[in-house]
């Protein structure tokens, strides 16, 4: 049998393994816990209701998609049960698209050991037995810079269309989404392996261009609708910014702690140890001009971390399940 079969095969192997310990870990912890996670119950309220009335907005708040997922499913099962099992499905299978990535990064046994850690991931397991957006925003989102890494390298159009529907997905779960689908479509020009160019500048330009705006297209097509219906293209957006402004002083947060939220989040969400050798495995590929695709993540990782740190800023967005918009993107650099 050839040395790349045999590889293969290991790979195949690791990739089951993962799964089969993303998913054992999140079946305990679904018996050992409750849907009352953050807005966890009032989304699977909303999706149940939609379900029974899909002609009506789900909520005039969060964005639709999470609600249609889950409502689509409430219909033919109909109980708080039914919704939880399928987001523990959604968070266990988002460690495959994950190891993917990380193979493009990492050596093999490193690649396995940022599996191991998305795995057994506390913040990522609370919001994978929760019916919370956090669940297949992630899944999205990580799907679709999986297709998007493997568009980088060969171009084929199967890869991007793929990555554009993923990320259209994405972006109607979570607007942070919409800042790393522009940042990904600014990428798109710049070609892996500087020093080699295999595309005109013309061609990268045009493949950025036509990325970013089949990417978009669900963002756009919302926010169209949006501006039709209540007068505000983000208008939910801008309704939920409302809703933080004016909250009791007593919940509001105070300077330091939106100054500090990024990375006392991302402390809490990773720990010290991945946390320094994530910063770490930034400051190198970002040193390292041909280390595509690791200094696409840091890239990303670091606008996404500032937009994170903008929002608690701006708009008191401190809370720590966030960071699992970008979390991820560090747990690949630490390796």
């Amino acid at each position: 049998m050839a040395i790349g079969n045999i590889n293969a095969s290991r790979q195949r192997t690791y990739s089951y393994f993962l799964l089969l310990l993303a998913l054992s870990i999140r079946i305990i912890f679904f018996f050992y816990t409750h849907n009352t996670g953050t807005d966890a119950w009032a989304r699977y309220t909303a999706s149940l209701s939609w379900a029974q009335r899909p002609d009506h907005i789900p909520s005039d708040v969060w964005l639709p998609l999470p609600f249609w997922i889950l409502g689509g499913v409430l219909r033919f099962w109909p109980s708080e049960l039914a919704a939880r099992v399928f987001t523990v499905v959604l968070g266990a299978a988002t460690v495959l698209p994950f190891y993917g990535i990380a193979k493009k990064v990492c050596t093999p046994w490193a690649a396995f050991g940022s599996g191991l850690v998305l795995a057994c991931m506390g913040l990522h397991i609370g919001y994978s037995v929760s019916t919370s957006s956090e669940g297949p925003a992630v899944l999205f989102m990580i799907s679709g810079t999986y297709c998007w890494l493997r568009f980088r390298t060969d171009f084929k159009p199967g890869w991007f269309v793929a990555a554009a529907l993923a990320f259209d997905a994405a972006a109607l779960c979570r607007y942070e989404i919409w800042v790393f689908i522009a940042v990904v479509g600014a990428l798109t020009l710049i070609e892996p392996r500087l020093i080699t160019h295999r595309h005109s500048l013309l061609n990268r330009f045009k493949a950025s261009v036509t990325f970013a705006f089949a990417a978009s297209l669900s963002s756009s097509a919302w926010c169209t609708f949006s501006l039709w219906k209540w007068g505000d293209p983000l208008a939910q957006a801008h309704k939920t910014a409302s809703m933080n402004a004016h909250r009791p002083s007593l919940l509001q947060p105070g300077f330091m702690h939106k100054l500090l939220a990024v990375p006392g989040d991302l402390t809490g969400t990773l720990g010290p140890i991945i946390l320094v050798l994530s910063l770490v495995g930034i400051v190198k590929a970002l040193k390292d001009r041909n280390s595509s695709p690791a200094s696409d993540l840091a890239i990303l990782a670091l606008a996404m971390a500032g937009f994170h740190g903008f929002n608690a800023i701006a708009n008191g967005a401190t809370m720590a399940r966030y960071t699992l918009m970008y979390s991820w993107l560090f747990i690949v650099l630490a390796f």
